[in-house]
C-alpha cells in the first residue's frame, strides 16, 4: 500500500518523513516517561528493594523519576502537537496540489477530448479524487506514525519484560491479522465509493443548472425523488466503507481487555514477577493499546482511499496525454488578416465530416459573417479560428504565419468572444467586466457605453459595485448579454468573435449595438454568427454554409442579387429584398 501513496506524494516526501519523525520522538519520551515509572514507584513504596538508579535511591529517586515522568510526558505532548499540525498541513497542501495539477491538465486538454468528458467526471477528479488522496494520505502517515510509536513501546517494554513483551507482539500479530481482512474489504468497497461520487456530482450539477426548468415545470419532486436515490446510495456506500473502523475498534478493544486480564493474572499469580513491573508494564501496554489501535485504523483508511488516487492518477493521465501540445513561438502584435485555404475537420467518433474545404479572408479590421442553418458548421469554423480545434486539412494563417506556428494561448488571450449563453459570474458588475484583468472603472465604464449597457448598470442599486447573484440572476438575458459583449471589449481584442450575441436584444438595443460594431471595425476584426440575418447587415463579407461547406460568400447587395441560398433565407425569414434581381 505504501507503494501506492509514493507516487502521490512526490513532492511531499520529505514532510511526510518528518512528520513520521516527530510522531515516533513523541512516542519515545511518552515510552520513556511511563518506565520511569519504575524506579518512582521502587523508590518510593517499601518491600521493593533498595533499587539505585544514577547513583539515586528512596525519596530522592523518587522525586527524580516523577520530575522525569511529567517533562517527558510535556515533551511527548508537544511533539505530538506539532506532527499533528505538520500532518494537517501536509494533507491540505497536497490536496491543493493535486487539484491544481488536475484542473492544469484539464484545462489544456484538446477541446475535443473535453467534450467526451462530463461534468461530473471533471468536477470530481478535481475536487473528491483530490480530497480522497489527502484523507488517505493522512490516514497513511498516522498509521506509520503510531506504528513507529508502538515500536518504541514494545522496545522499552521488553526492557522491563521479555515475556509479557513476547505476549504483546503476540496480541499484535493477531490485530495485523483482523487489519489484513478488514482492509481488503475496506479497499473494495472504497472502489465503489469513487463511482458512486461521479453519479452524485453529475445529479446535483443537472439539478442546479436546469433550475428555472425544474421549477416552472413543476417537476421539482421527480428531480428531487432522482436525486435522493443517489444520495442515498452514496449515503450507503460510505456507511459501508466507514463500517470497518468502529467494527475493528470494537474488536481491538474487548481484545485489549482480555490480553491485560490475563497478562497481569500469568505474571503476578503464575510466573510470581514483582507487582510493580506488571504494574508499569500495564502502564505502557495501556498506552501501547490506543498507539496500534490507531496504527490500524490510519492504514485501514489509507487501504480504503487508495482507490481514489488510483482514480486520480488514471484520469491525470489520459488528460496529460490529451494536452493540446501546439504551443508556436509566433506571437500577433497588430490586427491580423485572417485566411482559411481549404479548412477540414470531423469530430473524432463521427462519420460526417462537419466542415470541409472551407475557404474564406477576412481583411485586418473588417467585419465577417457566418450564416447558415444549424448544423451548418458555423460554430466548428469559429473553435478553429480561435484555436480550440485543429484543422484536419488545409491551413489557417494570420498575417501570413500559420497557425501551427503561433503561441496558441496569446493568440487567444487577444480574442473578445461573446456566446449566446455567455457566462455571467458571481460578483459585482466591475468584477464581470474585468474578468481575467486588472479592475479599471473607467475602462468598464467606457466598454459598457460601447455594449449600450451603460443605462443599464446605471439603473442597478449599486452601479458597477452591485452583484448581478448567481448565474446573472438579477439581470434578464438581454443584460447579461450587453455585459459579455463589454467584458469581451475590455479586453482590447485584435478579433472580436459574436455568436448569436444579440440574440437576446430587442430591436433598439441590437441597433444599438451594431452601430457601436461599425464603429469598431478598423481596431479589431470582427466575426459574428447569427440565425437572425438583420443582424449581419452591418458585414463586410458574408459568407454562407451549408453542409459543412461554403455555398456563397459576397456583400449582403451581391447575396441578395444572386437570389440564391441566402436570398431564400432572407425570404424565409420575412425579409423583403431591396433590390432588384439581376
Amino acid at each position: 500500500m505504501i507503494h501506492l501513496y509514493y507516487e502521490a506524494l512526490r513532492g511531499f516526501r520529505r514532510r511526510t518523513g518528518f512528520a513520521v519523525i516527530l510522531f515516533t520522538l513523541s512516542g519515545l519520551f511518552e515510552s520513556f516517561g511511563i518506565a520511569a515509572l519504575l524506579p518512582f514507584l521502587q523508590g518510593s513504596l517499601k518491600g521493593e528493594g533498595n533499587k539505585e538508579y544514577f547513583g539515586l535511591r528512596g525519596d530522592d529517586l523518587a522525586f527524580a523519576a516523577l520530575v522525569a515522568v511529567i517533562v517527558l510526558g510535556v515533551l511527548a505532548a508537544v511533539l505530538r502537537y506539532v506532527a499533528d499540525l505538520r500532518l494537517y498541513r501536509l494533507q491540505a497542501d497536497l490536496e491543493a496540489s493535486l487539484r491544481d495539477r488536475m484542473a492544469n491538465a484539464l484545462l489544456q486538454m484538446r477541446w475535443t477530448s473535453f467534450l467526451r468528458m462530463s461534468f461530473g467526471e471533471a468536477a470530481k477528479a478535481v475536487i473528491t479524487d483530490g480530497q480522497g488522496v489527502g484523507l488517505g494520505t493522512a490516514g497513511l502517515v498516522n498509521g506509520l506514525g503510531f506504528a513507529a510509536i508502538a515500536f518504541v513501546f514494545v522496545v522499552v517494554a521488553a526492557t522491563i519484560s521479555l515475556e509479557m513483551t513476547g505476549a504483546t507482539l503476540v496480541f499484535g500479530a493477531v490485530i495485523a491479522g483482523v487489519y489484513k481482512v478488514s482492509g481488503r474489504k475496506a479497499e473494495q468497497r472504497g472502489r465503489l465509493l469513487v463511482d458512486q461520487a461521479t453519479r452524485v456530482t453529475d445529479v446535483t450539477e443537472g439539478m442546479f443548472n436546469n433550475f428555472k426548468f425544474h421549477r416552472s415545470t413543476g417537476v421539482r419532486n421527480a428531480v428531487l425523488s432522482d436525486a435522493n436515490k443517489v444520495y442515498r446510495d452514496w449515503a450507503d456506500d460510505f456507511v459501508r466503507v466507514c463500517r470497518f473502523q468502529p467494527a475493528t475498534r470494537m474488536a481491538f478493544d474487548i481484545a485489549g481487555l482480555a490480553f491485560i486480564a490475563a497478562t497481569l493474572a500469568i505474571s503476578v499469580l503464575v510466573l510470581d514477577n514483582s507487582a510493580t513491573e506488571a504494574f508499569v508494564f500495564l502502564a505502557l501496554f495501556y498506552r501501547l493499546a490506543p498507539k496500534l489501535q490507531q496504527a490500524q485504523q490510519g492504514l485501514l483508511v489509507a487501504k480504503a482511499h487508495g482507490a481514489w488516487w488510483s482514480a486520480w492518477n488514471e484520469r491525470y493521465l489520459h488528460a496529460v496525454a490529451e494536452i493540446d501540445d501546439r504551443r508556436g513561438a509566433a506571437a500577433l502584435e497588430q490586427v491580423p488578416k485572417i485566411e482559411l485555404n481549404d479548412v477540414s475537420f470531423s469530430y473524432p467518433g463521427r462519420e460526417v465530416t462537419a466542415i470541409e474545404q472551407v475557404s474564406w479572408t477576412l481583411e485586418a479590421g473588417a467585419c465577417l459573417a457566418l450564416v447558415g442553418e444549424s448544423g451548418s458548421g458555423k460554430t466548428t469554423v469559429l473553435d478553429l479560428v480561435t484555436g480550440l480545434l485543429e484543422p484536419a486539412g488545409g491551413t489557417i494563417q494570420l498575417d501570413g504565419i500559420d497557425q501551427h506556428a503561433l503561441d496558441i494561448d496569446a493568440w487567444q488571450r487577444s480574442i473578445g468572444v461573446v456566446i449566446q449563453d455567455s457566462p455571467v459570474f458571481f460578483g459585482t458588475v466591475l468584477e464581470n467586466v474585468a474578468w481575467g484583468a486588472e479592475p479599471d472603472r473607467a475602462r468598464a465604464q467606457r466598454c459598457l457605453e460601447q455594449a449600450n449597457a451603460a443605462a443599464v448598470v446605471a439603473a442597478l442599486p449599486e452601479g458597477l459595485d452591485t452583484h448581478v447573484g448567481l448565474h446573472g440572476s438579477r439581470l434578464s438575458g438581454g443584460q447579461r448579454q450587453r455585459l459579455a459583449l463589454a467584458r469581451a471589449l475590455y479586453r482590447e481584442p485584435l478579433l472580436l468573435v459574436l455568436d448569436e450575441a444579440t440574440s437576446a436584444l430587442d430591436a433598439a438595443s441590437e441597433q444599438a449595438i451594431q452601430s457601436a460594431l461599425s464603429r469598431l471595425k478598423g481596431t479589431c476584426s470582427i466575426i459574428l454568427v447569427a440565425h437572425r440575418l438583420k443582424t449581419v447587415e452591418m458585414a463586410d463579407t458574408i459568407v454562407v454554409l451549408a453542409g459543412g461547406r461554403v455555398v456563397e460568400a459576397g456583400t449582403w447587395t451581391e447575396l441578395e442579387r444572386a437570389g440564391g441560398t441566402f436570398r431564400r433565407m432572407l425570404t424565409a425569414q420575412g425579409n423583403e429584398p431591396r433590390t432588384a434581381d439581376a
